[in-house]
């Protein structure tokens, strides 16, 4: 198994409605932080509204996503 270890600063749980409008309020709020999203489950299969905020992810991780929406590093969108 390969692990991979960072520091975050926030850590928001949840790709509904309200953990990305959350994680961008917090990186708003001080630019400086690490914020991660964590969702229960990928979005193929759900999280939508994560899904849907490509672009707004790519401006609030500049240098971490990718031009497909990847996380550079993950397997799955959303993951940093």
């Amino acid at each position: 198994m390969n692990v991979s270890k960072f520091t975050i600063s926030v850590l928001v749980m949840g790709g509904g409605t309200v953990g990305p409008v959350a994680a961008v309020k917090a990186k708003e709020a001080n630019p400086q932080l690490r914020v991660l999203l964590l969702g229960k489950v990928g979005v193929e299969r759900r999280g939508a509204i994560v899904m849907g905020m490509n672009r707004l992810r790519k401006a609030v991780l500049p240098g971490h996503a990718t031009r497909n929406g990847m996380s550079r590093g993950s397997r799955s969108p959303m993951t940093a």
